[in-house]
């Protein structure tokens, strides 16, 4: 997967489709984080200036649970935001991970979650020190668990999938690895659906006491040896990513209709670094945007056409955009 800056980045979709209504009804409940949902003015987002991306695809598109949403708003950060997702209506769930280079915040205070790929996940099922991970057996709660957890400053790498159960209504999920798959991680929190015709100034938190969630459940035994110390197997078909999620007082990005003028830095990722290439001896070579835009045309060109980098690094046309001309 790629991601891409939120300038402009309307102008591949093409006809922007109308929207309907999106969300159908408030969902926000009182510990909710975030502006209230009723004060929320037309054109204006809780995300603007702030610097989470969207992860695209290999070919530039949103990923497939939220093609439908991408092509109604126009806009892939905001259908990654917002929604709705494709997901069959058989619910959804979302890990957050500490990323390089961006402040955690508040995630490392509440990390609860622990993947299917370590011993401790295996031999504990309260195991709660690699992630943050929520999710729902209905689609609607997206939105409002993304509004919630993004305005707690719940910084870091997001990876949401499709499915929560492993049967709804006696059929089998179309999502071999849902979260009570036991493939995924030891246990999850669960945001539940606020009815339309629900009080909403009743509800306190939606995330608790209503006893549906994942909770220490852990990893399916039988998989121990598989899956230990190897990357996770989830189906990128019905998953997607976001990048920087969460607010920062210095907020970090421009703003999500491409407004912002290309001097406020939203294409470039100054603290960050880039894979350039690997030394005979092993080491890897990382560079800043800085130190590429130094280079000579020629250069530029050749270190903005690489395509691969090592797991979690990033490569120079997906960090320095201004640079490579991919804004």
């Amino acid at each position: 997967m790629r991601f891409y800056s939120i300038v402009t980045i309307s102008l591949y979709l093409g006809c922007v489709h109308a929207i309907k209504k999106w969300p159908q009804y408030d969902q926000q409940c009182r510990d909710d984080a975030g502006p209230p949902f009723p004060d929320d003015k037309k054109g204006k987002k809780y995300y603007d200036n702030q610097k989470v991306i969207p992860v695209l695809d290999s070919n530039g598109q949103c990923a497939k649970p939220l093609k439908k949403a991408c092509k109604q708003h126009g806009v892939p950060l905001n259908a990654y935001l917002e929604g709705p997702i494709g997901c069959k209506k058989q619910g959804w769930y979302c890990r957050i991970t500490p990323q390089k280079g961006w402040p955690p915040q508040a995630l490392t205070g509440d990390l609860n979650a622990g993947w299917c790929n370590s011993t401790a996940s295996f031999s504990d099922a309260g195991y709660d020190r690699d992630g943050h991970c929520h999710g729902s057996s209905d689609d609607s709660t997206y939105y409002w668990w993304i509004r919630d957890h993004f305005n707690r400053e719940y910084n870091g790498r997001v990876r949401c999938c499709c499915g929560w159960y492993k049967e709804v209504d006696g059929k089998k999920s179309p999502y071999p690895n849902s979260m009570y798959s036991r493939k995924i991680a030891n246990r999850c929190d669960y945001r539940r659906l606020v009815t339309k015709n629900e009080d909403v100034t009743k509800c306190r938190d939606a995330n608790e006491e209503h006893g549906l969630g994942f909770d220490d459940i852990g990893c399916d035994p039988r998989l121990k040896k598989k899956q230990i110390n190897k990357p996770l197997k989830e189906n990128d078909n019905v998953c997607w990513e976001m990048q920087y999620f969460g607010f920062s007082e210095g907020g970090g990005g421009g703003s999500d209709d491409g407004g912002g003028s290309e001097d406020e830095g939203e294409c470039e990722d100054e603290g960050g670094k880039f894979y350039l290439k690997k030394k005979a001896n092993g080491s890897l070579v990382q560079k800043t945007c800085a130190w590429l835009r130094k280079k000579t045309k020629g250069q530029i060109a050749k270190y903005c056409k690489k395509k691969n980098a090592p797991d979690d690094m990033d490569v120079a046309k997906t960090l320095c955009w201004k640079t490579c001309d991919t804004c």
